[in-house]
């Protein structure tokens, strides 16, 4: 397994280990990582904060140091115009891509697309490992055998 950015927890650890041996058993890679030589492993850590897709979090990577068009993107990923498209949308949503209109000389638009700054995307990182932190201390402060099945509460008539 690759070195991960942070000391992830042993049980995230284990089952990424199980998950890259199930993907290695399939012939897969583990992490789109792989493609940028990166000496780390982000794709989890962006998987389990942001939900992404390695698809995706390669878009935000290649877009992170220039403006890119649609047909840039879909070249590099490898991935049709409107598939790029639907994931480009999903991450703007997100607010980790921004779009940008630039006004043609031969008339027209062009769209572009960049990541946001890595330093804010570290402070979302930040602020969601904060707000996981509080949200655990609260659930374990809570007594577990007060959870009820709903389905056993049910009246039936």
């Amino acid at each position: 397994m690759q070195r991960c950015l942070i000391d992830l927890p042993e049980n995230f650890r284990k089952t990424m280990a199980m998950k890259e041996g199930e993907l290695l058993r399939l012939g897969l890679k583990n992490c789109a990582c792989d493609d940028w030589e990166c000496d780390f492993c982000v794709c989890p850590i962006f998987e389990f904060v942001f939900g992404l897709k390695p698809l995706q979090i390669h878009i935000y990577f290649y877009t992170l140091a220039h403006k890119r068009t649609i047909k840039e993107i879909s070249n590099r990923v490898n991935r049709d115009r409107t598939t790029v498209v639907r994931l480009i949308q999903s991450l703007i949503e997100q607010g980790l891509i921004n779009k940008e209109s630039e006004i043609l000389p031969t008339g027209g638009l062009r769209h572009l697309y960049s990541a946001i700054p890595q330093d804010l995307l570290k402070e979302r990182l930040k602020d969601t490992f904060k707000e996981l932190g509080f949200i655990v201390e609260e659930l374990l402060k809570q007594d577990w055998s007060q959870v009820r099945d709903r389905k056993e509460e049910e009246v039936v008539v």
